[in-house]
């Protein structure tokens, strides 16, 4: 019987996952379901506060990375117009260059109309 209580492999505590949930979702009111990776680190060992708020973390790098390349994307678009060798004269009105004939212009305004 001494054997048995030295080979005999301490085991863990088992987590409440759902009392670490009910601890999230008090400070985040709006989280439906935890995301993936969130389940992985908190299966990895990680408290599932702590995995949400590194993967809310890693979200917000994530955006923050991809406003940066929009910014720079256009802030290159505005410099390139601004050094634009020919700029449009027309101003992006009407470009005919000869007027309508009255059958045209009549058939215009009917179908304005419908």
């Amino acid at each position: 019987m001494e054997e048995e209580k030295m080979t005999a492999v301490p085991t863990e505590p088992q987590r409440d996952f759902a009392a670490e949930a009910e601890q999230v979702r008090a400070l985040y009111p709006d989280l439906r379901e935890f995301p993936d990776e969130v389940a992985m680190d908190a299966a990895a060992g990680a408290g599932l506060l702590q995995a949400y708020l590194n993967y809310r973390e890693r979200q917000a790098v994530r955006e923050t990375e991809e406003l940066r390349q929009e910014n720079a994307v256009l802030r290159q678009n505005a410099d390139a117009a601004g050094r634009a060798p020919v700029r449009g004269v027309t101003g992006g009105g009407d470009t005919a260059s000869r007027p309508r004939g009255a059958f045209l212009q009549g058939l215009r305004e009917d179908m304005e109309q419908w």
